[in-house]
């Protein structure tokens, strides 16, 4: 059956309007009418299936069959994701796939290489739509949640918060291996660690220093270098791989 990111509804009490794109996609898109019914999410946990009951230009109505939560798909480790703002398609690619591995949390970052500015009156419809992708990536892997996408911030201000974290960088000369396993070793039990990822010239060396003055480890991924997008999805994956509880 299939199942709808609701982005841009309202619930009177057994009734639900959904409203804009998701109402284009359920009627245009999809070609549902009055009597199919569907699963939507809002991105908080809650799933709904729904009947459809009418539709209208502006609008699709329905009757809320079920409600439930759902948190089997949520990973047991809060992992948050702060990655330097890159090249549109690339940073959008990767909020897409991160969003289907599970990352709980997305902080865009203002670092040193960091090659696109977002211009301050196209922040909020920027964020809007990076939201849309993350629910893209979330409805595909079955999810009930959507990470939370923060407004850009600097690198140094997001180093300065003290967390466990592990920045990745490419001429860094200790494996993931060991970082890992001394993170481990301090930390048996994991709730939430933060991955920091440069932009595509790489973090300079200034910013990998204030990093190690903040405590935070810094690892390297093997031989290889790696494309922003690469890096980010196997950081996330080992993360997950390591400290998700099964």
């Amino acid at each position: 059956m299939r199942r709808i990111y609701l982005y841009n509804h309202k619930i009177t009490g057994e009734k639900i309007f959904v409203y804009d794109e998701p109402a284009h996609y359920i009627k245009n898109v999809l070609r549902m009418s009055t009597g199919s019914v569907f699963y939507g999410f809002d991105g908080t946990g809650m799933e709904f299936l729904i009947k459809i009951t009418s539709t209208n230009p502006s609008y699709v109505e329905g009757v809320i069959l079920e409600k439930r939560t759902n948190q089997q798909k949520e990973a047991s480790v809060s992992i948050e994701l702060c990655i330097s703002l890159c090249k549109t398609k690339t940073f959008e690619n990767i909020i897409k796939k991160v969003s289907e591995i599970g990352v709980t949390s997305i902080i865009p970052m203002i670092t040193t290489r960091s090659i696109i500015n977002i211009d301050t009156k196209s922040l909020p419809a920027k964020i809007k739509r990076w939201e849309k992708i993350a629910g893209e990536g979330s409805k595909i892997a079955g999810r009930t949640k959507i990470p939370s996408i923060s407004l850009p911030q600097r690198f140094e201000t997001v180093i300065s918060n003290k967390i466990c974290g592990i920045l990745f960088w490419e001429q860094a000369s200790t494996h993931i291996k060991i970082v890992l396993n001394s993170i481990k070793e301090k930390m048996p039990e994991i709730k939430l660690i933060r991955i920091f990822i440069g932009p595509e010239g790489g973090f300079t060396q200034e910013e990998v220093s204030m990093a190690e003055s903040n405590g935070i480890p810094i690892a390297g991924l093997g031989p290889r270098i790696l494309s922003v997008e690469t890096a980010t999805i196997v950081a996330v994956s080992i993360l997950m791989y390591e400290f998700e509880k099964v």
